[in-house]
């Protein structure tokens, strides 16, 4: 027979049905293989036009990546203008940009 609490209580069935050593505590992280991102299968040997495909991948990551390096190029090239308006300006008493 389970005891009621008196009338102006609660009956608390968390703490009781979880071990204390839990309480207070953060749930373990997933496992590291979860975190990792799929395995790429890659393109089987006996797949018709192999060679075809790989170059056309290679093309697209060549392009991405020539693609990235201008917008890097640009950013530096933005930045150190800016910086020179800046030194300029503070040079001629004037605030900064």
């Amino acid at each position: 027979m389970v005891a009621l609490p008196p009338p102006n209580q609660t009956l608390s069935t968390c703490a009781s049905s979880h071990p204390s050593r839990y309480h207070g505590l953060t749930p373990p992280p997933p496992s590291a293989r979860a975190r990792q991102a799929p395995k790429d299968p890659g393109i089987p040997a006996a797949w018709p036009f192999k060679d075809e495909l790989m170059k056309e991948i290679d093309f697209e990551v060549e392009k991405k990546k020539a693609t990235e390096e201008a917008k890097a190029s640009e950013k530096a090239e933005r930045r150190s203008d800016n910086r020179k308006r800046a030194r300029d300006a503070m040079s001629a008493g004037l605030p900064p940009p």
